[in-house]
């Protein structure tokens, strides 16, 4: 017996102007992983680290700067990242960023 196929379409930016600053925003589930839109701008501190999974940020708008250890990148709009698990990383500075956080569950 086939299994059904379902289809989910949401736009990323209609999503995030329904947002304020710097909040994580969950948008989808896909095949246990999960998708959330942070929309952001100045600066953002939040140095943390991922024990059990690599994370994989896309910036869809705008730039960004991101801590990784003691590492700075710049993003700009199309560029995507991994972060390791492990390491300690944060956004420091976004400029009127649009960006999608791709991460597993749990």
């Amino acid at each position: 017996m086939e299994q059904p196929t379902f289809y989910e379409k949401r736009n990323v930016f209609e999503t995030a102007e329904n947002y304020n600053n710097g909040i994580v925003n969950f948008f989808m589930d896909v095949d246990g992983y999960e998708c959330y839109v942070l929309k952001q701008h100045g600066l953002h501190d939040f140095r943390h680290e991922n024990d059990a999974h690599d994370e994989l940020l896309f910036v869809a708008q705008g730039s960004a700067t991101i801590e990784l250890n003691d590492e700075t990148i710049q993003l700009a709009t199309g560029d995507m990242l991994k972060i390791p698990r492990g390491v300690i990383h944060a956004n420091i500075i976004a400029h009127h960023a649009i960006l999608i956080l791709f991460e597993m569950k749990g």
